[in-house]
């Protein structure tokens, strides 16, 4: 079994597909592959699974590269991991061709989840160890990709460019499968540069190549393309054929991400031919698939046509909900096209509900951006529904200036449904300006427009639009059809039945998105919980280490301290100076090390049971001078204090927070008369306390370090300390669910800021 997944490759299918490759591609889109082919197929992926788990070594890597490459194993949980496992093993006991595919597979994971600068350097870093070892074919599927992703990236013509290269190289190294990919990228950008009758030529290149090298994933990939060609052109019949035939190919091959792309191209089909209830379908189908798989493009591009359906049956706040979301992820991704598409639609929700100057800025944004990055469909699309504001706001003359060159760029394009709705826009104007016979002549190349594509929106559009033009020519008798006309077309977009339906549609899936966010909440609680007791082990576990070293600490440090001082004791005067400097240093180092047990002491016992009682604030500061007589009086400092409230907290680690703050405040100070002002306010349901000094200050970049463990700000002048009695401040603010910070004091020096809720206050 392991030599048979060596030397085959198992999307491409050999002798078993010949019969219906023969076949004209008309032909294959009704025609079932044998369900054997797909069975095989279908099972793949757990079958790699089987035999790689006790796999080790080269061949292991090997089963982790062909695992890799699998569709069906795209948007797996564990796919991550396999291919970070691959490139790591690779890079350890592989050569560079292995080591470019692993980076190579990853990259097109990345590209997958639409981050393209990650995608990016890592095709960049492939392509290298591909060149290292002149492996032209490698090199080619890395520049082929990274031109998608300009191409995703709206970057259109630089895409262009490079991907011409590409299938020239392609062409010349007679790499097949290689040629194909380039032109399917080539193809998406004539697209999106409106290029569509030489976008179906290189699809069609690209499915006869994919075909002759029997590549059935390939083929799925070519249908979808040539379907979205003619899906811009119109040809929405010919589209959903091959749509058909891509989506079939893609889920028996298990190509998640595949089946999204074709469900989301189906669904948006229906929702402009008005078929809204059946793309809606579609559309949510899609959407589980794509949260499953992570598929964010994916998602943003459902939301969108969701929206749009709901837009057209006048569901706004459904619509606003919809394209909030996808705007939310293509301003994430970057997407210039998909964030100019959302500035459109909202556009037209703005438009419908009366709203004409901020739906003209929309359009006016989308257009400049869809100019900017050269997307002429979406440059039609602004253009028409500028000309259709411009119209609602009185200007005709204005209106019918985009509308008209609305038509040139839908001409241009030979895009059916764009063209109709110019000649929609551009016949209602004319009958605003009183030009009837212009009007009917439009509007009825419109309304056969609209038939031909089945595009109700446009029949109702051109129809209703007929009815006013009829009344003003007195025509009664062809108003009155139209209008009956008119209203079975808008019965068919609207009915009841049909918005129950949908709205039914749209109540489930906010249910489920509901129902999963409460799951993940849930989910994501219960780990809180179980980190919390972890955490509350580990603090408990900590402090009692803290504890039990400070005091086995103590003892042998005491011991040392002593035997030093009898040392020094009993050898007397036959010390030299130099010896006498050294035992001075050891006492030193001892009495700070001491300094420094007694504050991890305090600072473990922060987190002890507070005594809560009533505390008044001026006893604690009276009993604090009285701490500190020795030093005010070294330093001639003073502390004044404002009449301060009582509060309910522990008494021990209130004068241990003050007396810490006040006595840096006086020992790091070199005025003449070292100063402590403390005041309070009670403002915005807070009691804000302040401790300011007159010392030397400590500098902002310094501020919040100094509230670490250890951390100690830097002074030219050297003062003892361990650097942890700040750290115990701020734990005991923040036990009493306070904050604290650091100000200047606007007479020189520091200003400590507190602020606490207004329930901490005694009664």
């Amino acid at each position: 079994m392991l030599l048979f997944i060596k030397e085959h490759n198992i999307l491409r299918l050999g002798t078993a597909l010949l019969p219906y490759l023969a076949k004209k591609p008309a032909a294959i889109t009704r025609s079932r592959i044998t369900n054997d082919i797909f069975k095989f197929m279908s099972t793949t992926t757990g079958s790699l699974k089987s035999i790689l788990q006790p796999a080790k070594g080269k061949d292991r890597l090997q089963l982790l590269l062909k695992l890799c490459d699998l569709p069906s194993f795209w948007g797996e949980a564990d796919e991550l991991p396999h291919l970070e496992e691959a490139r790591q093993t690779a890079a350890s006991i592989a050569g560079t061709d292995e080591q470019a595919r692993t980076v190579y597979l990853l990259a097109r994971y990345y590209m997958r989840k639409a981050n393209y600068e990650h995608a990016s350097g890592l095709f960049i870093e492939a392509m290298r160890l591909y060149d290292n070892n002149h492996n032209t074919r490698g090199k080619i599927d890395c520049q082929v990709r990274l031109s998608a992703i300009d191409n995703h990236r709206s970057q259109f013509e630089t895409a262009l460019q490079s991907i011409q290269q590409v299938i020239d190289t392609a062409a010349q190294a007679s790499y097949n499968k290689g040629h194909a990919n380039a032109l399917h990228v080539k193809a998406n950008i004539l697209q999106n540069l409106g290029k569509l009758p030489e976008a179906l030529a290189q699809c069609n290149k690209e499915l006869e190549i994919f075909e002759s090298v029997q590549d059935i994933y390939g083929m799925a990939t070519a249908y979808h393309n040539i379907a979205v060609t003619n899906d811009s052109m119109g040809q929405y019949s010919e589209a959903l054929d091959s749509l058909d035939f891509a989506l079939k190919i893609r889920e028996d091959i298990g190509d998640r991400f595949g089946i999204t792309e074709s469900l989301n191209q189906i669904g948006g089909i229906h929702w402009k031919r008005s078929s809204h209830l059946e793309g809606l379908k579609y559309l949510f189908r899609a959407l589980k698939i794509e949260d499953e798989t992570g598929d964010k493009h994916g998602m943003a591009v459902t939301y969108n046509f969701i929206g749009n359906i709901n837009s057209n049956l006048g569901n706004y706040e459904d619509a606003l909900k919809y394209y909030e979301r996808a705007q939310k992820v293509w301003e994430e991704l970057g997407n210039k096209k998909g964030i100019a598409a959302l500035d459109y639609n909202l556009g037209i929700v703005h438009y419908e509900s009366g709203n004409y100057d901020v739906a003209l800025q929309n359009h006016l944004k989308s257009l400049e951006l869809n100019t900017e990055i050269g997307y002429m469909e979406g440059i039609c699309a602004s253009l028409n529904y500028t000309g259709k504001i411009y119209a609602a706001l009185g200007n005709y003359e204005e209106a019918l200036r985009y509308q008209l060159e609305a038509l040139k760029v839908g001409n241009k394009l030979g895009n059916k449904r764009r063209i109709g709705i110019a000649l929609t826009g551009i016949g209602a104007t004319f009958y605003h300006l009183g030009n009837y016979v212009e009007a009917t002549q439009n509007l009825l190349s419109a309304l056969e427009t609209g038939r031909e594509l089945g595009e109700k929106t446009i029949i109702k559009d051109a129809l209703h639009a007929l009815v006013e033009v009829c009344k003003k020519k007195n025509e009664f008798e062809a108003a009155l059809e139209y209008y009956d006309q008119y209203y079975q077309v808008q019965n068919q977009i609207s009915s009841e039945s049909i918005q129950k339906q949908i709205t039914t549609l749209n109540f489930q899936h906010s249910l489920e998105v509901k129902e999963k966010e409460s799951a993940l909440l849930k989910e994501k609680n219960e780990e809180v919980q179980r980190y919390l007791h972890k955490l509350e082990i580990s603090n408990n576990e900590l402090k009692q280490f803290a504890h039990v070293a400070a005091h086995d600490l103590r003892e042998p440090l005491r011991m040392i301290s002593s035997y030093i001082g009898l040392l020094e004791q009993s050898v007397g005067g036959n010390l030299n100076e130099a010896q006498k400097k050294f035992i001075g240093f050891a006492i030193d180092g001892s009495k700070r090390m001491e300094l420094l047990i007694e504050d991890m002491l305090r600072l473990a016992k922060v987190d002890a049971d507070p005594k809560v009682e009533k505390i008044e604030l001026n006893s604690i500061v009276n009993e604090i001078r009285l701490n500190l007589d020795a030093l005010l009086k070294d330093k001639s400092g003073q502390i004044l204090a404002d009449e301060l409230p009582a509060l309910m907290a522990d008494r021990t680690q209130i004068l241990q927070l003050f007396q810490n703050i006040i006595g840096n405040g006086i020992k790091y100070n070199e005025s003449e008369q070292p100063t402590i002002v403390i005041k309070h306010e009670i403002k915005d349901n807070e009691l804000r306390l302040s401790i300011a000094d007159n010392g030397i200050g400590i500098p902002v970049h310094y501020r919040e370090k100094a509230f670490q463990i250890f951390q100690r700000v830097p002074t030219a002048k050297k003062y003892a300390g361990s650097g942890i009695g700040l750290a115990i401040c701020k734990k005991i603010v923040d036990n009493m669910s306070g904050k604290i910070w650091i100000e200047d004091n606007p007479g020189g020096g520091t200003l400590f800021a507190m602020a606490f809720n207004n329930s901490l206050i005694a009664q």
